[in-house]
């Protein structure tokens, strides 16, 4: 029998994640409205409640319950809420922040949760290597849109701190101790939350729904995040339209790259070049990481003369940062004009 074109030929995954087509502030209007109900109820009713439509809330349902705030009863879409649910919803009810809060203290325990905890308690990382660390205890190939779900919804929940450049860090951290790259002076929890929750609303074309469920925060709660930003000594991640600090016309490039970094250097180090080398090896890490698994999954290899390495680190590093990405975009021409994969025998 032929197998339905519709479902994901994706395997479950170790741990549970939510729906990657639903919104981080989805999520967070289902999780304030769940409790609401004192006995068993339909996904009807939470659409009536929520207005977001029940194939949507249908999809969202599986990791609220994975969460432990409801508990599935029937197939046919009748849920029961927990009392933890039901204590979020009273919290929110008061407000926002005292609904976040809440929210925040009964997942400590989540496996996704403890991780991230882990992974930033000595103080701010980058977000693609959380995102990493979520990979591997996921363990299944084709769920990385759900670990990018699930660490927007970290944002959007609080528990996640956008900093610049890239960087995450923990809510319960005060950003000025988090050893970050670039010391500022960082939003509370549910007042660094506007920017990702603008853009999750632009995605579902729908307002919050009633009575400020959403993870929004208010008008009240702005507080201005990187306009006290003070000038670092160490250099961030390079962005689009920034060519960042050059190296001395004096310095070797390939010798300081091709130095292996040892105890003496080590020890010269303050903590922030420290936590400044560890987040960029990091980053480094993931993004040869990802490049590796897409060249395995090419069906065709490479032509043998492009499997030698043109350039090392140091030839980058010593390169303007315009001349690398013509260089760029000229490999990326040459390979829609002219194959550059073996052809295939079996034609």
């Amino acid at each position: 029998m032929a197998s339905n074109g519709h479902r994901s030929v994706h395997a479950e995954p170790a741990k549970p994640l939510p729906h990657p087509r639903v919104p981080a502030s989805t999520y967070c209007d289902l999780i304030s409205t769940a409790g609401r109900f004192t006995e068993q109820f339909h996904v009807s009713a939470l659409d009536e409640a929520t207005d977001l439509g029940p194939w949507r809330i249908g999809i969202s349902m599986k990791f609220l319950a994975d969460c432990g705030l409801v508990s599935k009863i029937s197939a046919r879409g009748i849920y029961q809420p927990s009392r933890s649910a039901q204590e979020i919803t009273r919290a929110w009810a008061i407000g926002r922040t005292e609904g976040l809060s809440a929210l925040r203290a009964d997942w400590q325990n989540l496996w996704f949760v403890r991780s991230a905890r882990e992974r930033l308690e000595q103080g701010s990382a980058p977000r693609v290597a959380l995102r990493l660390k979520f990979l591997r205890q996921v363990r299944t190939r084709g769920h990385e849109k759900a670990v990018d779900r699930l660490l927007d919804l970290m944002v959007a929940t609080g528990f996640l701190i956008e900093e610049p450049d890239g960087l995450v860090r923990w809510y319960e951290q005060d950003s000025t101790d988090s050893g970050s790259t670039t010391a500022h002076k960082g939003p509370t929890a549910e007042a660094g939350l506007g920017q990702h929750a603008t853009a999750e609303q632009s995605q579902t074309g729908k307002p919050t729904s009633a009575a400020g469920s959403s993870c929004l925060p208010g008008p009240e709660a702005d507080t201005p995040g990187g306009s006290d930003q003070n000038e670092s000594t160490i250099p961030g991640p390079r962005r689009e339209g920034e060519s960042g600090p050059r190296p001395g016309s004096d310095v070797d490039v390939e010798k300081l790259l091709s130095a292996h970094l040892g105890m003496g250097e080590a020890w010269h180090m303050n903590p922030d070049e420290a936590s400044a080398v560890h987040d960029h090896v990091t980053g480094l890490v993931a993004v040869l990481s990802a490049v590796s698994a897409r060249a395995k999954r090419s069906e065709a290899p490479l032509k043998a003369e492009l499997l030698v390495p043109l350039w090392s680190l140091a030839t980058i590093a010593a390169m303007d940062r315009g001349a690398w990405l013509d260089t760029h975009r000229l490999i990326q021409q040459l390979g829609a004009s002219a194959p550059l994969r073996k052809e295939s025998m079996n034609n």
